[in-house]
């Protein structure tokens, strides 16, 4: 997989601080590559309600999963249009510490976790928000 060098904002979660700027290598997913992801985890989903509801006693589980957990899946796979290619890391605006970025770790705002110094760090989509805020 090649992705985009796609430039972000990097800043803390619920801060009003000035966000940095970086850049992630981030694979941005076609219309038809979404709906197939989604079509394909949909119907994993729904596989495994139906089997859940065939098995003796655990069939309202299955129903349930069937009614709340399959639309769920779809929708949170189709809202994810961006993935991380490779692992990569990021600075984190609090205390400086390098960020691990995950491989595949997708969506925007893309939410990491500084272990030096616990903060909720976000990087969000730069050419969307406009650049880097002061």
């Amino acid at each position: 997989m090649i992705g985009d060098e796609t430039p972000v904002q990097v800043g803390l979660m619920d801060s009003e601080r000035a966000r940095t700027m970086a850049t992630l290598r981030m694979l941005h997913l076609p219309l038809p590559r979404r709906i197939g992801r989604t079509l394909l985890r949909t119907a994993i989903a729904a596989a495994v309600s139906a089997v859940v509801t065939l098995t003796p006693l655990m069939h309202l589980f299955g129903i349930l999963g069937f009614l709340i957990a399959v639309p769920l899946v779809a929708v949170l796979t189709f809202r994810k249009s961006v993935m991380v290619v490779g692992n990569q890391s990021l600075s984190c605006p609090k205390c400086g510490a390098p960020v691990a970025v995950k491989n595949k770790q997708g969506g925007w705002p893309v939410r990491l976790h500084c272990d030096g110094c616990g903060a909720s760090v976000v990087a969000s989509d730069a050419r969307k928000s406009g650049g880097a805020q002061d």
